[in-house]
């Protein structure tokens, strides 16, 4: 388990699922934690990395 979000509050994290389901689920266990820098992007991987810019240069 990674508790990255936890540990290093100072740090942004995102959260990339493509199924609505997980989403919905991660989401609230987020609000239900109160993790403010934590958010949940539903999309796929392949077009999540391109669109933040995390795929290969």
């Amino acid at each position: 388990m990674n508790l990255t979000a936890v540990t290093e509050a100072s740090w942004k994290v995102t959260l990339l699922e493509s199924i609505n389901k997980r989403c919905v689920f991660l989401e609230h266990a987020v609000s239900l934690t109160g993790l403010s820098n934590v958010q949940v992007i539903r999309e796929r991987a392949e077009v999540g990395f391109l669109t933040f810019g995390l795929g290969n240069s």
